[in-house]
């Protein structure tokens, strides 16, 4: 479908659709997939957004893949002209900053992440509430002792009853590992 233009307008995608794509590739776990059409496809994206779009869902897959080191040096490149390459870019460097257990750097990024949300004007209140829950969970999670049952069971429950929240099924994913 790809190849035959059908999602094209004026021979172009949108960078939400391109974004889209690679996202429901990673669902997959289509990492070779995702990378090929991400080089494959960036020039039919508007040659303002080509840049930021290259790298930001390249940072993507190197996030699936677990390879945190690229994710961090390719979301330094990431311009944050757009509000939600911003959000989406800070979002996986939360969780590469918790995957690394990069403490310092995660809360410093937690704190100027929240500034960033109170202040955006463009949110809405569901979307500003869905990063805030991510944010305060990921925080919550990251002070968690393994096998603390008491406090895992807690932020498990926590997670469970609040709506909405940024990558639940990623948060759901450290709650388990946490349970060991």
């Amino acid at each position: 479908v790809i190849s035959e233009g059908i999602i094209f307008s004026e021979g172009q995608f949108s960078a939400a659709t391109y974004k889209n794509i690679v996202a429901n590739a990673l669902r997959l776990k289509k990492y070779n997939w995702a990378e090929a059409f991400i080089k494959d496809y960036n020039s039919k994206l508007p040659d303002e957004e080509r840049e930021n779009a290259l790298t930001y869902n390249m940072a993507r897959v190197h996030f699936d893949r677990r390879d945190y080191d690229q994710v961090i040096t390719l979301l330094q490149q990431v311009e944050y002209s757009d509000v939600f390459y911003s959000l989406d870019s800070r979002s996986i460097l939360l969780k590469t900053y918790y995957e690394l257990d990069e403490v310092d750097s995660m809360e410093a990024l937690v704190n100027s992440f929240r500034i960033f949300l109170r202040r955006n004007k463009i949110l809405s209140e569901q979307q500003r509430k869905g990063y805030m829950n991510l944010i305060k969970f990921a925080s919550q999670a990251s002070r968690v002792r393994p096998r603390d049952k008491d406090r895992v069971n807690k932020l498990e429950s926590d997670i469970s009853n609040t709506s909405p929240i940024g990558d639940v099924g990623w948060l759901k994913e450290k709650v388990a590992e946490l349970k060991g």
